[in-house]
């Protein structure tokens, strides 16, 4: 990197590295310290939470009369069931703060990131009266159905001309792996040889692969493809390339749409007093609250 003078390099060089939260816009930047926070309040809950149950397990075990204590029977009943609640939380909140943290390293590079403004200017949908609870149940079904439909138009099968279109290019690859040769010498001897370079060898050590490809050399690729490729038929639901990654991009969007309200309703439910606690797998854009283009 060049500087313009003397004092612009000093200054840099004094100045702190860039934390990867730097990047995100204000109130991002809130955003992941309000996560940071809760996170933390998670791992202690569950410290806590473990500490008590061992006291109850150390307590019903100082004698067979206290084991068998209805109260004590009960109390360690509750504070399994407390303990296990708190680590499944735990657990959800350390993959999630190791995504955004991968997602803030790696994912902003290069990119542009802002603050998201929803069109209208609403995060949360005004014609639902349901419980936030009851609203984030029903958009996480509608991500999970939406899920089913990306990785349904990932496997979508190729149109009949895709799928020849791929055999001639994969014929293609092997001539010109091949490269099929042949010479006379003076005394009429014959050789064949395949390959490029340094990679080339006679007919006689040459690979199966080699020898194929230099075969479908000879007899050209249409000549090939129907000979060895049985007649296609296009089948239900067949997507060409485009149009599949159309159909992936605009499901995407919807799904990104459908978390940012789940985040939205999530934070308002948590100003008042509610808890729900965040998908572990939820896009982070839609965490923070930002665009990345």
């Amino acid at each position: 990197m060049a500087f313009p003078n003397v004092a612009a390099r000093r200054a840099a060089i004094a100045a702190p590295p860039q934390s990867p939260v730097d990047r995100l816009p204000k109130r991002a930047r809130a955003r992941v310290a309000r996560l940071q926070a809760d996170a933390q309040d998670a791992s202690d809950a569950l410290s806590n939470l473990t500490r008590k149950l061992n006291a109850e397990v150390a307590r019903s075990a100082m004698s067979e009369a206290a084991a068998r204590d209805p109260v004590n029977v009960e109390a360690l009943e509750r504070a399994r069931v407390r303990q296990r609640a708190a680590n499944e939380a735990f657990v959800s909140w350390r993959t999630l703060m190791n995504r955004m943290n991968q997602f803030l390293v790696a994912g902003l590079v290069g990119q542009v990131c802002r603050e998201y403004e929803p069109p209208n200017r609403k995060r949360i949908r005004a014609d639902d009266d349901r419980p936030p609870k009851k609203r984030v149940d029903a958009i996480r079904e509608c991500v999970l159905s939406l899920k089913f439909e990306i990785e349904a138009a990932k496997r979508a099968p190729l149109p009949r001309k895709d799928r020849e279109q791929r055999a001639r290019n994969y014929l293609q690859a092997l001539i010109e792996e091949s490269q099929p040769s042949m010479t006379v010498g003076k005394d009429g001897a014959v050789s064949i040889g395949l390959g490029q370079g340094t990679k080339r060898m006679p007919l006689e050590l040459s690979s199966s692969r080699q020898i194929f490809g230099g075969a479908i050399a000879l007899v050209g690729i249409e000549a090939a493809v129907k000979t060895l490729l049985p007649q296609l038929e296009d089948v239900p639901g067949a997507m060409t390339v485009t149009a599949r990654k159309a159909r992936i991009d605009e499901l995407n969007a919807q799904m990104l749409e459908l978390e940012r309200e789940e985040e939205a309703l999530i934070e308002a439910a948590q100003a008042d007093g509610q808890v729900i606690l965040r998908r572990p797998d939820v896009n982070i854009a839609a965490l923070l609250g930002v665009e990345v283009r």
